[in-house]
């Protein structure tokens, strides 16, 4: 139903002819097809993770069978935290090239969440010398993330147009000067 409205829906109207309470529904349509994509994509992780897991835990006890699972238990956060920062990027990129103002507002959102979980959840079951990588590599991200925020905010948050964001126009010179 979910994808009727996302596809089918936007294609009956143009979009001049369109109620606002259709725009309204495509809206909505797109963001609970964008999270129900996400619960896929995370179930698929943990999934993965929980099978290894469950075939590991089935060998027995020990201790290193407890020091193996402890730590799939924390690449399988970590993985789910990689998985949502490449997901917010790629929904990013899919808001900008179609423009979708909601889009990427969703990935900045998601980008978010990702970036507190890491934060606070992920890094602190890490050992010394990798949580001191690890918030080197963040802190990398972070700058280079506010650095593009700061250049492109108009275009991130710009209003919606037919697949162009209204930020690309401002580099068209007028015909008539110069």
């Amino acid at each position: 139903m979910v994808l009727l409205a996302v596809v089918v829906l936007p294609r009956l109207l143009p979009a001049a002819d369109r109620p606002r309470w259709i725009e309204q529904t495509i809206t909505t349509s797109r963001v609970v097809f964008v999270l129900l994509l996400l619960t896929l994509i995370t179930a698929e992780v943990r999934d993965f993770f929980e099978l290894r897991l469950f075939t590991l835990a089935a060998q027995g006890p020990g201790a290193e069978t407890t020091r193996v699972l402890e730590q799939l238990g924390n690449e399988k956060q970590l993985s789910l935290s990689g998985v949502w920062l490449f997901f917010s990027i790629v929904l990013m990129t899919f808001g900008l090239l179609r423009g979708r103002r909601v889009m990427r507002v969703v990935a900045f959102v998601l980008f978010g969440i990702s970036i507190l979980k890491i934060f606070i959840y992920d890094l602190s079951y890490l050992e010394t010398l990798y949580r001191i990588i690890s918030f080197a590599a963040l802190g990398l991200i972070l700058l280079l993330v506010s650095f593009l925020f700061q250049r492109y905010k108009d275009v991130i948050f710009g209003e919606e147009e037919q697949g162009r964001v209204k930020g690309e126009e401002r580099g068209v010179k007028s015909e008539g000067g110069s």
